[in-house]
């Protein structure tokens, strides 16, 4: 059974992982406190829009690996100390992202950020570090098929 996810799946976590990058790092760019002009205190305000749809749209897809990927990846003992710190890293950017908008007052939420926007970088990291170690941990035979989902096949 190959851990691989169809390559639909695999794009879908790829592009909504990369708007959630774009408009995090758009968002750090944007944000100049209080002092910002109209026209850039917009385009903030649709970076952050967009970034919460797109990290709404994220906790979806971890829904989605959680069956589809991450217990079965589980039992095969494959890959596990990179995905275990991606999962987490996801979790805490899961966190901190709802305390930001729900749980933190004025004094908290400067130090809340920052760990998110870390914790974003790092997320980054780790998922790269994953799907190149998944890669090469793969077995020799399921490096040669590559994997097709039901939709994906003629």
């Amino acid at each position: 059974m190959s851990l691989r996810l169809a390559r639909r799946h695999r794009l879908a976590v790829d592009c909504v992982l990369g708007a959630v990058l774009i408009t995090g790092v758009a968002w750090l760019l944007l944000d100049g406190g209080d002092a910002l002009d109209s026209e850039r205190r917009l385009w903030l305000r649709n970076a952050v829009r967009l970034h919460a749809l797109a990290a709404l749209a994220t906790v979806y897809l971890i829904g989605t690996l959680w069956f589809m990927h991450i217990r079965r990846a589980w039992r095969t003992h494959r890959n596990r100390v990179a995905g275990v710190a991606t999962f987490v890293v996801l979790a805490l950017l899961v966190a901190t992202g709802y305390a930001l908008d729900y749980l933190t007052g004025e004094a908290e939420h400067a130090t809340m950020a920052r760990m998110h926007w870390i914790a974003g970088l790092m997320a980054v990291a780790f998922y790269v570090v994953h799907r190149v170690r998944g890669a090469a941990t793969r077995p020799a035979d399921a490096r040669a098929i590559p994997a097709a989902a039901p939709a994906d096949r003629p």
